[in-house]
């Protein structure tokens, strides 16, 4: 079974001075999607993985795991052979979407993944 995140609460932050508690709430509700994409991300991957081929991309372990590469020439895992990649760096959306629209881009992302493809790297 895939590990579940939930989203973790951030009373201190309210009532700071100079960020207002309505700007806050919005990116809380960001963070509280992205869990919830995480998530739903891990229990697709999950289902290609019980379909008792997949090999997991982890070679000591054979378990799908997530990883955060900051920069696209460094972090990467040795030996860990990607399933599905989401490029979050403005570079990636852009050319499509405004600065500021990066839930639309990562909503657009979701909705686009190709999960024939990720079984097919699973199966490999």
């Amino acid at each position: 079974m895939s590990k579940r995140y939930e989203p973790k609460n951030f009373p201190r932050l309210k009532g700071l001075s100079g960020i207002s508690d309505s700007l806050l709430q919005d990116h809380f509700k960001l963070y509280e999607g992205y869990v919830k994409n995480v998530n739903e991300l891990g229990a697709e991957l999950e289902k290609i993985a019980k379909s008792g081929k997949a090999k997991g991309t982890n070679p000591e372990t054979k378990r799908i795991s997530n990883h955060w590469v900051e920069l696209h020439n460094d972090g990467h895992p040795p030996g860990f052979r990607p399933i599905v990649v989401m490029d979050c760096w403005e570079h990636a959306f852009v050319p499509d979407y405004k600065a500021t629209e990066r839930p639309k881009y990562i909503e657009a992302w979701f909705r686009n993944v190709d999960w024939r493809a990720c079984e097919a790297r699973l199966i490999k």
